[in-house]
This record gives C-alpha cells, structure tokens and sequence, in this order.
C-alpha cells in the first residue's frame, strides 16, 4: 500500500503590500429586502420596525401580500397629486465616484392607475428636515425617475451613476401629478461602488488558490473575464482557482451590461522555482533479516516522522523495527511540502537463509 502527496501548506499568496482577502463587495444599502420586525400594521417605517430604514414623510409600510424578488418583504408606499410617502435610508457616496444602483419595483394592486413617477435621490440628512409630516424634497442629486409606472410585474432596474457630492442618506418616493391615486412597490435595493482592482501575486509554491479583484460585483450586475485562461480553472468567473506553472501575467475585464461600462485591470502572478519537493521511500517491503533504515531524502527544512512503533528515527532517517506502516512529511524552505508512506512487514523466519536444513526419515 503507497501514497505520495505533494501540496502546499500555505495555501494562499504574498500579495502586494495592503491587499487583504478578497470576497464579494458588500453593498452600501442595509437591509435592502425590507426585513420587518414586526408586520401586519401600518407604518412600520414610521415605527422604527424596519432595521436600516425609516419614514420620510407620510406612512409608508412594509407587506408580503405578493411574491417578491427578495423574496419575503417589500415596502409600499401612497401617492397623489401633492401628497406621497417616502422612505430613506443611510448610505456612504463618495464625490467624483461610480456606483450602481440594483432594484426591483412595480406598480401596487391597490389601484388600477399607474404612478407618474418613482424617484431615487441622494441628499444629506443634517439640516435636510426630514423626517417631515409633508412632502420635502431636499437638495441632492437625482439618481434615477422612473416615468408611468402601470406594470403589475415585478421589472429589474440597474442605473450607474457618478456621485458630483458627499452624500450621507438615499430617499426613494413617488409622485402622481394627475389627481389619481396610485401605489407603488420597490424591493431588494442595493448600491455598490464600481471598482476592479487585482493584486499581484508571489505564490508560496505551486498550489492552487484563487485569483480574484479585491471584491466582486453580483452576476446579475457585472461580468468578469480573464485572459489568458491557461492556468485557470474558469475564465468567466471573478475568482477562478490558479494553478500556473510558468510566471504570467492575466489580465482582467468587468462588464455591467446595463451601463456599458468595462472596466481592465492586470495581475502579475510570479511563480519562480518555488517548485514542491518530492519523497520517496521506495516500494512496500517484505522483511525477513531485520531493520532497514528509511531514507527521506536529504536538503529539507524539516522531517516529520509518523511510525508504529518506538523505532529509531532522526533527520533524513528512520529504522524499521515493527510491522506496521511508516510516513514521512518534507518540507522545504519555500514552505511546500511533500508526503510518501511505506508498509513493512517483519517475517522472522529461523530457516530462511539456512544451509544446515536436514530431512531424515525415522525408522518404523
């Protein structure tokens, strides 16, 4: 019975200096799905019921009468002539930055009429007056207005936009300007900034671990591709596993087909001869005369002996002196490692190799 391994144990790569471990990006709006603590009255946002969120003006509210995107809650929210409701929420933009903007949205079943307008703003919430018990719009930047609304599906938005302030809140509210009374619902809203930035790479030895931006965007928002694909165990994902054997340089293209915007970034991955070392303590072994010195192999940083009995063992070395089986870890200075096993068995047999066997036959 033999195994042989060869593998890394550090796993993950030196990158440059300030890189950390990358994941998906985490979108600047808390709790966009309009998680409630508590429905079945009116107002939950006027009530402090939905964690992230709160009234503007007006009694919006949070329901689950219909299926959504998100797919549990969503908020809803009156409007008519020059009454409304609307909802806000904190948000971090930074001046002179991309973004996009995620959300679903319909027109409520309460009312056969459409909605003139649904709104996304951005605006500072000190000195602003809101909450307010009337409709005010403060200053800010307008992301997005969507016009006669009459569509009782649920429709996807994506909107991008580049913020020309600080901001420190989002307001969402609807508007109908023609006497009748309408509702709208929004759900599983969510802003990210758009960013693609790829660290180097200097790998430990060659192991597999993963290539991939600092974060990532949703695959419903955005596309990654990778050239070249060698060495990669998927081109079309943001963090396919790397496995190159050669020094190359990959680079990287995101793509949020909704704006038309593509944005490229490079990465150099060095592998060098940071090649994993090898073991190999030879075939199984039938014993018949006694120990055997096992030889690991000499040059590691270190060895790591595994045996199945208390038998001699040191460095590159190790006496057999049972039956049983016998492994080795290596390890070089790269910190690569490489493992092989051996099963002895002991057969003391006294007559083996004796040249003074003698048969007789006995008499009678």
């Amino acid at each position: 019975m033999k195994w042989k391994y060869a593998f890394g144990i550090m796993m993950f790569f030196l990158a440059t200096v300030n890189k950390g471990f990358s994941q998906p990006c985490d979108t600047l709006v808390t709790n966009g799905g309009f998680g409630c603590d508590s429905l079945g009255g009116i107002s939950e946002f006027a009530q402090g019921l939905v964690p992230g969120w709160s009234q503007a003006w007006g009694s919006p509210e949070v329901s689950n009468a219909y299926a959504t995107p998100d797919p549990t809650t969503y908020a809803k929210f009156w409007c008519m002539d020059n009454s409304s409701e609307a909802i806000m929420t904190p948000v971090a933009i930074t001046s002179g930055n991309q973004y996009v903007l995620k959300f679903w949205y319909q027109r409520g079943f309460e009312e056969v009429n459409p909605v003139d307008f649904l709104n996304f703003q951005l605006f500072n919430l000190a000195g602003s007056g809101l909450p307010s018990p009337g409709i005010l719009i403060p200053a800010g930047q307008n992301i997005v207005t969507i016009t006669n609304i009459s569509s009782t599906n649920w429709v996807e938005a994506t909107y991008c936009f580049t913020a020309n302030a600080n901001y420190t809140d989002l307001l969402i509210y609807s508007q109908n300007l023609d006497h009748l009374s309408g509702w709208i619902y929004v759900d599983d809203i969510r802003i990210f900034p758009i960013e693609l930035d790829v660290p180097d790479y200097t790998l430990d030895c060659i192991s597999p671990t993963e290539i991939q931006p600092n974060c990532w965007l949703p695959s419903d928002i955005a596309t990654y591709t990778w050239t070249p694909s060698t060495g990669l165990s998927n081109a079309n994902i943001p963090n396919p596993i790397l496995s190159p054997t050669v020094d190359i340089n990959y680079s990287i293209s995101m793509n949020i087909p909704a704006c038309s915007i593509n944005l490229n970034d490079n990465s150099y991955v060095d592998v060098g001869s940071l090649i994993p070392p090898t073991v190999d303590l030879g075939p199984d072994l039938l014993l018949c005369d006694g120990p055997i010195n096992l030889d690991a192999g000499s040059g590691y940083a270190s060895y790591d002996w595994t045996l199945p009995g208390i038998c001699l063992y040191g460095g590159q070395y190790a006496q057999t002196c049972v039956s049983g089986t016998y492994c080795v870890t290596v390890s070089n200075s790269s910190g690569c490692t490489a493992y092989d096993c051996v099963e002895c068995i002991f057969r003391f047999i006294s007559f083996c190799n004796s040249n003074r066997l003698r048969i007789r036959t006995m008499p009678g």
